[in-house]
């Protein structure tokens, strides 16, 4: 007789045909197998291939359902571990941090975080479904040391719930419940935790504005640090290993399973009990890119676009915070902070006078006069409203801001700031240059500053830190992006373009002459007149810089000055006179450049060139006719 089996799981099979039941106490397979079990499973043996080497069995292991199957906890557990295995993968591969939402901030009642969604570093899909706010004070936060501060992290949660009857195995028991039940269903959530954590130094600091600037850049270091560059010290003062003893054929390793990181909470100072404030930025990242790019970046020097951006925009929360928190500024500065400084101190240069006509006026008793009062009022009003010093509204002290991101945003919106004003801003530690730009081509040097190092504002190093402010000055050419004014300007570590060697200037002064009735065709006639205009060139109007032995378009103001003196003559435009010391092709390329950089509307003009012992000078000569000839030089 020949026995016949089911494998329908009550019993096990064996090769000659018989039966065993299953042993007494033997636990079921657990339905959900977290995924880190499963990564150190042995993988099947590998199968020779005659085409491709070797085949390994083991990466994924779905259900292959079939007829005559019977289903089990198990295969369900196998089908739901199977869909997990590939979400993970592929969210791994999108790479760790921030999706959307998950925005923190904080209230009375405690620390709010909002929906969103994160991918934690081994393709875990952390969900929140709706806002939560975490009490800071009871329970009370860790405790942590002088130099400690707290890491708001997101982790993955599950739980099973739910209540139904358990009913006995088929082939071993009957099928009533003996009261058993289950929980048969598997949420699955995130766990906000609050970490302490610490750096060394950072209980010395004081003082709430220094102590969020201290712990943004030292928490960035620490992160670029950890990294283990290859290229540039991972610690101050380390040896850099030879690149030969890299291995470049290195394999990125397997993530190590941690939270995503939401933000930091400090105290505002160690000598106060409450005060806890936040910082976004210092910890949170996007997403951008799986863990493999990131970590080769890192040991490249370059700084992966999720850090710098976190860079960028921690400063921006963290200036922007500075200014509105810094109680002796008034409305008025807070807007415009190197507009009021410069206003400031031209009402200075002019105290003296002030002071000196209030005083002559007084002497001849006409104290009472309206407009001396008024006029000794505004005096007394610019002495209360001077700064003690000329750094007063610099990042470093009053904004107790000490460390910058190579690149990022400031809100000083005057188109015309000058260097010394900007200098102020920034402090006496940093070489300040200013470039003026259209708005679209400063996001590209934004761009470029992205692997440069951070500026430090306190650096004592010889030379000076070198940054150059970008000025959105230069006028959009589309239509809808043109604007009157630009409310902010840019700053960036300068880069190798920026820091070419400087040229010698040579200026060249401009005048315009009016010289009436003037035929210009006849070379004797022009150098006789050239040499009349040595003595007398006619009206200055300015001098424009040119390379030395060399020629550019300028780029100076002088074209709306010519423009204007222009206006204030009869006559129009009718030539173009170069004096100059036997460069005669340079001069003529010069004056050409100049007419070019003014654009009057008015047709090209011929250029006459003279030399003269005198120093080089471009006249634009003013007639009521002219007659054009077959070569406009000569």
């Amino acid at each position: 007789m020949t026995t016949t089996t089911s494998d329908c799981g009550c019993h096990d099979s064996t090769a000659s045909g018989s039966t065993k039941p299953a042993a007494a106490g033997v636990a079921a397979r657990p339905v959900f197998v977290p995924k880190d079990a499963v990564i150190g499973a042995t993988p099947a043996a590998p199968a020779a291939s005659a085409t491709t080497g070797t085949t390994v069995f083991g990466g994924f292991r779905g259900l292959n359902p079939q007829d005559g199957l019977f289903l089990r906890g198990e295969h369900l557990a196998a089908i739901q571990d199977y869909s997990r295995a590939l979400t993970s993968a592929l969210a791994t591969a999108s790479g760790t941090g921030i999706v959307h939402g998950l925005g923190v901030a904080l209230t009375d009642d405690g620390l709010v975080v909002s929906p969103g969604l994160a991918i934690s570093p081994r393709g875990g899909l952390l969900m929140l479904p709706l806002a939560v706010t975490i009490p800071l004070d009871d329970p009370p936060l860790p405790a942590i040391s002088d130099d400690g501060f707290w890491r708001v992290e997101l982790h993955w949660a599950s739980r099973t719930s739910g209540s139904v009857p358990a009913y006995g195995s088929l082939c071993a028991r009957d099928c009533g419940t003996d009261g058993a039940t289950i929980r048969p269903w598997r949420d699955e959530g995130v766990e906000i935790r609050i970490v302490p954590d610490s750096l060394d130094g950072f209980g010395a600091v004081s003082g709430a504005l220094r102590r969020g600037n201290w712990l943004s850049s030292a928490y960035f270091e620490r992160e670029r640090s950890n990294a283990h560059p290859w290229l540039v010290p991972g610690t101050p003062d380390a040896d850099i290993p030879p690149v030969s003893a890299r291995d470049w054929a290195d394999a990125t390793p397997l993530p190590d399973e941690s939270g995503v990181p939401l933000g930091v909470l400090y105290t505002s100072d160690p000598s106060e009990s409450g005060g806890i404030l936040l910082q976004v930025w210092t910890g949170r990242r996007l997403v951008d890119g799986p863990a493999a790019s990131a970590q080769w970046r890192a040991r490249l020097a370059m700084r992966p676009w999720p850090v710098f951006l976190a860079q960028i925009l921690q400063f921006e929360t963290e200036v922007l915070g500075a200014i509105r928190s810094v109680a002796k500024l008034d409305a008025s500065i807070r807007v415009n902070l190197a507009a009021t400084h410069e206003r400031i101190a031209t009402l200075l240069d002019m105290k003296t006078s002030v002071a000196e006509l209030f005083d002559t006026l007084q002497n001849k008793s006409v104290e009472n006069h309206a407009g001396v009062k008024k006029l000794h009022g505004a005096y007394e009003k610019v002495q209360d409203a001077a700064p003690a010093e000329a750094d007063d509204y610099a990042l470093p002290k009053v904004l107790g801001i000490g460390e910058l991101p190579p690149a990022g945003y400031l809100p000083v919106p005057e188109r015309g700031a000058t260097a010394e004003v900007l200098a102020d801003f920034f402090g006496d530690r940093v070489d300040v240059g200013i470039r003026q730009l259209r708005a679209d081509q400063i996001a590209d040097e934004l761009l470029a500053a992205q692997h440069r190092d951070r500026i430090p504002l306190h650096s004592s190093g010889d030379p000076k830190v070198k940054v150059d402010v970008l000025v959105p000055s230069d006028p959009a050419d589309l239509p809808a992006l043109r604007t009157p004014a630009y409310n902010w300007v840019a700053f960036v570590r300068r880069g190798p373009q920026a820091e070419q060697t400087e040229v010698d200037i040579e200026p060249v002064p401009v005048h315009v002459k009016d010289v009436g009735e003037f035929t210009f065709d006849d070379p004797k006639a022009v150098g006789a007149l050239a040499e009349k205009l040595r003595e007398d060139p006619g009206d200055a109007i300015g001098t424009v810089d040119f390379p030395i032995d060399s020629w550019e378009c300028p780029r100076d103001p002088i074209a709306e000055r010519i423009l204007d003196a222009l206006t204030g003559f009869d006559n129009t435009p009718q030539a173009l006179l170069a004096l100059t010391t036997g460069r005669r092709e340079l001069a003529a390329v010069r004056a050409g450049l100049l007419w070019m950089s003014v654009d009057s509307g008015a047709p090209r003009l011929p250029i006459h060139v003279h030399e003269t012992e005198e120093p080089e000078r471009i006249i634009i000569l003013l007639g009521q006719r002219q007659r054009l000839t077959d070569n406009p030089i000569d």
